[in-house]
């Protein structure tokens, strides 16, 4: 091993070696199929309530929640929205 500086100084510069890629797109592909498969157990869990509400309503209802996730999804996928911005 190399000599160790017992004093860090502002010259000194850290690296981080940055995460594989492969590793970010398993985690969006899981979680692209986390959320459909919630979305359908939703629906599923939510039948009985399409007469209550009506065919259109129930699936504007839902269908907006699908169309939401699959606008933000890509936003965040390409990078132009990340959930540490504020």
């Amino acid at each position: 091993m190399g000599k160790r500086n017992l004093v860090i100084t502002s010259a000194d510069v850290a690296v981080f070696p940055e995460s594989p890629s492969t590793i970010l797109t398993v985690y969006q592909t899981a979680s692209a199929i986390a959320y459909v498969l919630t979305w359908i157990a939703t629906v599923m869990l939510l039948r009985p309530y399409i007469e209550k509400l009506g065919k259109i309503k129930f699936w504007t209802i839902m269908g907006a929640t699908m169309v939401y996730y699959l606008i933000t999804f890509p936003l965040f996928t390409l990078g132009y929205f990340t959930p540490s911005e504020i």
